[in-house]
């Protein structure tokens, strides 16, 4: 079955700094490194609600709270996020 996905914004970086990324509830991440890296998901008062591996150049859309926040563990913004609408 193919996925349909809608691009609601602009693609930015995905870096240490937590960002809503729109208020919007799906997040495609796409991680162009070669190495692994940690995303954490968090609610707006800054309390992680948890943690999840993103492998080296994989991508998936994650489904967030409209005022949680996602950062990665790379500073130099390998990982790029995208606010997307989507249907299976």
């Amino acid at each position: 079955m193919t996925t349909v996905i809608k691009v609601l914004s602009t693609e930015t970086p995905c870096n240490t700094v937590a960002n809503t990324f729109g208020a919007n509830k799906a997040v495609r991440l796409l991680n162009t490194d070669t190495a692994a890296h940690l995303i954490t998901q968090a609610y707006a008062n800054g309390v992680t609600i948890g943690t999840i591996t993103l492998g080296a150049a994989e991508s998936f859309v994650f489904e967030k709270g409209l005022t949680d926040t996602l950062a990665s563990n790379n500073a130099a913004g390998l990982v790029k996020a995208v606010p997307v609408a989507f249907r299976n």
